[in-house]
């Protein structure tokens, strides 16, 4: 299987899944093709609290498994395994869906200004400023015009480093 890396993992699984599901992919990356009775020994937890978390995996694409029929018992076993190649397609995805709403807010910043209250109750944008007539809402004081090229540069900054680990992911 290939590696997946530590990041990728824990950018997939809080956006899609939910912090809960590390030890679980932890586990599946050190034993291939394993029950979810055997997860469940090796996480010291319950079956269903196992199986809710290989479903919510599943969900997501990102488990496969093999079903065996136990010959002692008659009934089926699943033997799950990580897809990999999902999880740096869901990465990606996220990494590109964060660019966008960076862009998105680069954007609206430098088009339009920002305004905050001189007392620290708010920070707004133009229109709100506008529909408040640039009176503070909470204490009534004039707002004064900031400057957010710091906050753009910021967003910029991010920008730039998520741009490169959407190259990686290519």
């Amino acid at each position: 299987m290939p590696r997946i890396s530590s990041e990728v993992i824990k950018k997939v699984a809080s956006a899609r899944v939910g912090f809960d599901v590390l030890p679980l992919i932890e586990a599946l990356k050190s034993h291939n093709e394993v029950s979810e009775f055997e997860l469940a020994k090796l996480l010291h937890e319950d079956i269903n609290s196992v199986r809710n978390k290989l479903y919510r995996l599943q969900q997501q694409n990102l488990l496969q498994f093999k079903k065996k029929k136990d010959e002692k018992k008659g009934w089926y076993v699943y033997f799950w395994s990580l897809r990999a190649e999902r999880f740096k397609y869901l990465y990606k995805e996220i990494l590109e869906s964060e660019l966008t709403r960076l862009d998105k807010r680069i954007k609206k910043e430098q088009e339009s200004g920002s305004y905050e209250c001189p007392n620290q109750c708010v920070a707004l944008g133009l229109e709100e400023a506008l529909g408040t007539n640039y009176q503070c809402p909470d204490c009534g004081a004039t707002l004064n015009s900031c400057d957010n090229s710091k906050l753009v540069a910021k967003m910029k900054k991010r920008k730039s480093s998520v741009t490169q680990s959407i190259r990686k992911c290519s």
